[in-house]
């Protein structure tokens, strides 16, 4: 009986423990070297994930081109005949410009971390709304 009794408290200390909440540990998202940014509105460098679910043009979207990519994408200068310099312009090359910031070939200053990447990505998936 008293076998049964350390191995059934034994067990539930087990599950107990096993079960108990961890503690917040949320990482900062990685931020590349080559990206040295300090703008907390497209890298978030506190411990929380960016939001990636209420994703708004004039909030995330828009700084982020026009940080990366306006410089060399727009209407007095458009590298690849690509102009990125307005929602409209923006929306129709989202897919494209999704695959060349994923696969890092852009922005040419380095990889967008992946934070960035995902608010972009549901921004599209999400119908890309001028909000």
């Amino acid at each position: 009986m008293k076998k049964n009794l350390i191995y059934v408290i034994s067990l539930i200390a087990l599950l107990i423990f096993s079960c108990r909440k961890e503690e917040n540990k949320i990482t900062s998202p990685v931020v590349s070297n080559t990206n040295k940014s300090t703008d907390t509105s497209i890298v978030d460098t506190s411990n929380k994930i960016l939001d990636t679910l209420n994703i708004s043009f004039a909030l995330h979207i828009e700084p982020m081109f026009k940080k990366y990519c306006i410089s060399c994408h727009n209407a007095k200068f458009s590298a690849g005949k690509i102009d990125l310099s307005t929602y409209s312009k923006i929306s129709q090359y989202a897919d494209n410009s999704l695959k060349a910031i994923q696969n890092g070939s852009m922005p040419p200053s380095g990889k967008l971390n992946d934070s960035v990447i995902n608010q972009f990505s549901n921004w599209i998936l999400q119908g890309k709304h001028n909000n």
